[in-house]
């Protein structure tokens, strides 16, 4: 049993401190906080977060917390990383984090994850790709507005195929995107 994984399951941060000067200091890397992460953050310990960040400073334990965060609604999470770590921000995070926001009953998150790429990491956010796949994931769960949003920014030039949006548009049942793909010739 890891002891420090029940702390910080449970949300008790300062037996997980506790727990870690006991066992030398060692903070437990990615692979050894088990392998769903979102049990760490389900208490909503802003605290354990952070010690998380930390110990976990790669790319994908980061994407995973903020995966993790974005689904269980803690704002106060993200915000935080968003806020004191912009300089961790890459282009795999940027989709990942508009990717999990589409999944939400508004568009709010997805745009305000926006305006925070464009303020915290601009030169981050002015390289982004703009690809099919996440303006897939608009139409599979029927999101207008950022579908109209992300369309107008891919690159067109290098003729992307657009037969997967149809096809979750349809699945969606969302007409008018489907309607807007056909008479623009997508």
């Amino acid at each position: 049993c890891d002891l420090q994984s029940v702390a910080a399951s449970t949300g008790f941060y300062h037996l997980l401190k506790l727990i870690n000067r006991i066992e030398g200091g060692k903070r437990k890397k990615y692979d050894t906080w088990g392998n769903s992460n979102s049990n760490y953050f389900s208490f909503g310990n802003l605290n354990i977060f952070k010690y998380y960040i930390k110990s976990n400073p790669d790319e994908i334990s980061i994407s995973n917390a903020l995966k993790s965060a974005i689904t269980l609604d803690y704002a106060k999470m993200y915000n935080y990383f968003f806020d004191q770590h912009s300089d961790k921000i890459t282009h795999s995070i940027i989709s990942m984090t508009l990717s999990k926001s589409l999944e939400k009953k508004t568009n709010d998150l997805f745009f305000s994850f926006i305006e925070k790429f464009k303020k915290d990491c601009p030169s981050v956010f002015d390289t982004f790709n703009w690809d099919t796949s996440l303006l897939g994931n608009a139409c599979q769960y029927g999101k207008i507005e950022p579908f109209y949003f992300i369309i107008n920014l891919i690159d067109k030039k290098n003729n992307p195929s657009f037969t997967n949006v149809f096809c979750k548009a349809a699945s969606s049942n969302s007409l008018e995107m489907c309607k807007y793909l056909i008479d623009n010739k997508f």
